[in-house]
């Protein structure tokens, strides 16, 4: 926009130019009408200027300037009969409102303009008495061949230009969508230099944090040779949550190099036993009452024990956290069938008493947690284990009230015969 307003301007100042020399070198002509011919000089150059600014103010609507350049041609007509008629040389100015069409409007208006020029050149030869000679007429033709020559010239040179400047807009878009893209790979090596620094971090981290977890456990093993009876269960309860934490650990590393941990036959309802033991006597010092429902045998699914572990620790620490004294959390296996009344997937449920789940709750949503004061980051960690290994975890609310979290997982054996009986 910014080149085809400069090109209008110096359109401007040519016409400006070339209409005060014409007057001046034309003074001496006996064929002038004066003070006519000044009058209708300064006309068009009004018009021109008119054109010039209706364009630019109104760039959505070219016919406005169209007709201020259309009537470019009627005063340079009126310039001709001022200035010797038939024997004019003005009849060249007729070029100036062609000229003025091709630089600031479209092809059609062009034409429009070219038609109009023609009409008034030649219409008053058709109108003059007696028979038009050899001469007029052989002029006549001259001029439509100028005129007509003229619009072609200034239309394919505005063609040539629009192209020059689209190609420029389309090469500097190209240098920003390289630039961008580069932008883009930087910012990429960045953050594949801080995620290997992170990952040295975090494998120090682990390192010194094993080292305590391994003396707990060293003291476990030797406290139990020992221990009453009685005192069993709680040191079998410590030697497993600190084996929890060093998985925690180690899986934390395994995850910043992307190497998630492998899976194996597993099963589930040992896992939810374990997880509801870890967490029996914070539930018991707190009031609340913890039920685990487990079927006599279950099939394994394969997953990784210690990770999945902690997604059954998540649901019934949130459960325990939601609830009051005396509320109550019950924790189930069952296992869910195909039509032809084979094992199809394991499905897991921890539900409590309390609240519900809150307005809003999203599951999977760092931001917001299943309960008042959380952050929400185990249920998102929960929810990308037991996807990773293909399973579904969801919430509902109970219709007795309290909320109710659902694992479950695919049999290996049963989904893949569902699968090949839906495809039979």
């Amino acid at each position: 926009m910014k080149a085809v307003a400069a090109v209008e301007r110096r359109h401007e100042g040519m016409v400006c130019v070339a209409l005060a020399a014409l007057v001046y070198l034309s003074r001496g002509n006996p064929d002038l009408v004066y003070p006519d011919i000044l009058h209708l000089v300064l006309l068009l150059l009004g018009l021109n200027l008119a054109s010039a600014a209706a364009l630019r103010r109104w760039p959505g609507r070219p016919s406005v300037s169209a007709l201020f350049t259309m009537a470019n041609a009627a005063v340079v007509a009126g310039l001709v009969e001022k200035s010797g008629a038939e024997r004019s040389l003005l009849w060249v100015l007729y070029l100036l409102p062609i000229y003025s069409a091709g630089v600031g409007l479209a092809e059609r208006h062009l034409a429009l303009v070219l038609a109009g020029a023609l009409a008034f050149c030649l219409v008053p030869l058709s109108l003059a008495d007696g028979e038009i000679g050899e001469v007029l007429a052989f002029a006549a033709a001259v001029k439509s061949i100028v005129l007509v020559m003229t619009a072609w010239a200034v239309a394919h040179s505005m063609r040539r230009e629009r192209r020059h400047r689209e190609g420029a807009s389309r090469q500097r878009a190209s240098l920003l969508g390289m630039e961008a893209s580069l932008a883009v790979q930087e910012a990429r090596v960045d953050a594949a230099e801080r995620l290997a620094g992170a990952t040295l971090d975090v494998a120090g981290v682990v390192h010194d944090a094993r080292t305590p977890l391994t003396v707990i456990q060293t003291s476990v093993d030797y406290i139990a040779d020992d221990a009453p009876e009685a005192l069993r269960p709680h040191l079998e309860r410590i030697r497993r949550a600190s084996r929890l934490a060093e998985h925690i650990l180690v899986q934390a590393l395994e995850q910043c190099r992307q190497a998630p941990p492998d899976a194996v036959p597993t099963d589930l309802g040992s896992l939810l036993d374990s997880a509801a033991r870890l967490c029996d006597t914070e539930a018991r010092m707190r009031h609340i009452a913890l039920e685990v429902d487990l079927p006599g045998s279950l099939p394994r699914v394969p997953v990784d024990p210690m990770s999945v572990e902690r997604v059954f620790l998540n649901l019934i620490k949130n459960a325990a956290e939601a609830l009051r004294p005396g509320g109550r959390i019950t924790a189930g296996v069952e296992v869910v069938k195909d039509a032809a009344g084979r094992p199809f997937s394991i499905r897991c449920r921890v539900e409590d008493d309390g609240p519900g789940l809150p307005p809003g709750f999203r599951l999977g949503d760092a931001g917001r947690s299943g309960k008042a004061g959380g952050t929400g980051l185990g249920l998102a960690a929960s929810l990308r284990t037991v996807l990773r290994y293909g399973g579904s975890l969801w919430a509902e609310d109970r219709p007795e009230g309290g909320a109710r979290f659902i694992v479950e997982f695919p049999v290996a054996a049963g989904a893949a015969a569902a699968a090949a009986a839906v495809r039979a």
